[in-house]
């Protein structure tokens, strides 16, 4: 059987079509950046407007400048996460620094500046971490940093794991896609689907879900490619009306101005694992279990000698990762057994010894559990008439059929005897029809003696994952930059049913097949002056499954 799936989404955002007017403070809107505001006084505690303001990233060099207002606020947004330095200066006034400060998805961080008479050649700098409770809006949120990502155990490297340590956040599905769990969650009581993925402020949703694989997001980089998401659970705001549950907004990890990448591998097998249950009790050995996940990152400025100096203008981030995974599952089924084989499916007799009790037919004849009858026999009888097959009086109108049975049915009323029992469930060859043989041949030899659950097998579930990705980071100075980044994710995957070959017995789902995922966002932000910003950005994100059971195309050996 083949089945196929196929989702696509396309994100277009033109925030270039809102124009956002500062208020004091301005609490702008952002999809993947953030926001450093505060205010600038003197010692007194009095405001002191049009001092200049300057923000500096300090893994990129760049910076943005601005003057404070009336009040002595200042804003800088959107801009994108990471660590910054802000300075404040003004004629009569030593000049401020307040270093570390440290902007996360979707947060307004607020840096305070005091401003201390003096030289303005002087420089007094602050040390002071910004405050923990973020009192700038009301959404529910927490920040997953890359630290917090790398640092904490991760099985299988989902970092939608992770999400699960927010309050009001459980585990929702079990299954992934073909590799490990895919890190669905519940939030506040709404289903999986409920939530919104969206990866460097695109839509990364898989629409209703990815039925095959039990995965809500289209792509998510593995976790040395993530820079840091949050998960909103609450008081989020209207830009995020896609879902009722939370909101999981991650961003892909740029290039500084220093060149830097990581490479890493990590193996599992089956060395140290027990034998399951069912292996064990067969005399079979455990399944195999193998998982590789193996990959690097690579970012830094754009440089190109003699030709092109990026340093400080345009960067870049690449990664990618493999996933090898080769897991053994038990499988316990039941087929013809070796007697039935060897008689060339004629002699069914075990079917009567493997198991115990009787049942009787309108003739009130006894025979014993696994008795097979003979469809050709079947006919009508009719109370206080004689059968002419059996000579026996019907006690009741109906229809009877007569069993495989090698001996006389003229007055025989109960086959459960040994004697009786020898002469059923032997069919004869010409009754069989040679195709259904063939294809009845198509089973494996038993691994046990029983009549049922007699074939144990452990196949080995395949799946292949290659993921990577790209984004390139521009400035084009203090008010204008533009980002844009692709992200992909292609899957292999075998599912092998418990029987070899074309017997196979897999269902179609999740089964075997391919599944292609692509996301990418382009961004320009533009900053006309400190009220009037203006962002664009265009997405495409697209999943895409096929499902064909394994030789589900090929009968070539089937007549």
């Amino acid at each position: 059987m083949n089945a196929r799936c196929f989702i696509r989404r396309s994100t277009l955002i033109f925030l270039g079509t809102l124009i956002l007017i500062a208020g004091v403070p301005p609490l702008l809107s952002q999809v993947d950046t953030g926001t450093i505001l505060g205010l600038v006084k003197d010692p007194s505690g009095a405001v002191v407007p049009a001092a200049q303001v300057t923000i500096t990233n300090e893994a990129t060099n760049q910076t943005m400048t601005s003057k404070t207002d009336s009040n002595g606020s200042y804003t800088f947004t959107p801009i994108p996460v990471g660590v910054y330095t802000v300075t404040a200066s003004d004629s009569g006034f030593q000049k401020t620094v307040h270093t570390h400060v440290t902007v996360n998805i979707q947060e307004q961080t607020v840096a305070n500046l005091t401003l201390v008479p003096g030289n303005v050649t002087q420089t007094v700098s602050v040390t002071a971490e910004p405050p923990l409770l973020q009192t700038q809006n009301a959404s529910v949120q927490q920040v997953v940093t890359s630290k917090a990502i790398n640092d904490l155990p991760l099985n299988g490297r989902n970092a939608t794991y992770l999400a699960r340590l927010d309050a009001g956040v459980t585990p929702a599905h079990n299954s992934g896609r073909g590799l490990t769990d895919s890190g669905s969650f519940s939030a506040n009581g709404f289903g999986s689907l409920q939530n919104n993925y969206l990866l460097d402020g695109i839509d990364d949703n898989a629409e209703v879900g990815d039925l095959i694989n039990q995965t809500q997001y289209v792509v998510m980089p593995p976790p040395d490619a993530v820079s840091e998401f949050t998960v909103q659970t609450n008081n989020y705001s209207a830009e995020f009306g896609h879902a009722a549950g939370a909101v999981l907004n991650a961003t892909t990890k740029s290039g500084t101005n220093r060149l830097q990448g990581d490479l890493w591998e990590f193996i599992r097998n089956d060395h140290l694992d027990g034998t399951p249950f069912f292996l064990n009790a067969a005399g079979q050995q455990k399944a195999e279990y193998r998982l590789n996940q193996f990959g690097f990152t690579l970012g830094g400025p754009v440089v190109v000698p003699h030709i092109y100096h990026g340093r400080n203008k345009t960067f870049f981030f690449g990664y990618y990762q493999g996933t090898r995974i080769r897991e053994g599952s038990t499988a316990v089924s039941t087929v013809p057994t070796v007697a039935e084989r060897a008689s060339g499916f004629t002699n069914f007799q075990d079917l009567i010894a493997g198991q115990s009790g009787t049942r009787k037919d309108i003739l009130g004849r006894s025979f014993p559990l696994g008795t097979i009858f003979d469809p050709a026999t079947t006919r009508a009888i009719t109370k206080g008439q004689i059968d002419p097959v059996t000579g026996l009086m019907a006690p009741s109108t109906g229809y009877v059929r007569d069993p495989f049975y090698r001996g006389s049915l003229n007055g025989v009323t109960n086959f459960t005897t040994p004697a009786a029992e020898g002469l059923l469930n032997v069919i004869p060859a010409n009754r069989l029809d040679p195709n259904a043989i063939k294809l009845v041949n198509l089973y494996p030899q038993p691994t046990g003696s029983s009549l049922l659950s007699n074939y144990t097998s452990a196949p080995i579930d395949m799946n292949d994952e290659d993921q990577g990705g790209i984004r390139i980071d521009q400035y084009f100075g203090e008010n204008d930059r533009m980002f844009g980044s692709y992200a992909l994710s292609d899957v292999v995957s075998t599912a092998p049913g418990p029987f070899p070959g074309l017997a196979d017995g897999q269902a179609n789902r999740p089964g075997s097949g391919t599944t292609t995922a692509r996301n990418w966002a382009v961004s320009e932000t533009h900053i006309f002056s400190p009220t009037f910003i203006n962002e664009a950005r265009f997405g495409y994100s697209r999943l895409h499954d096929v499902r064909l059971q394994l030789n589900g195309d090929d009968l070539s050996n089937i007549p």
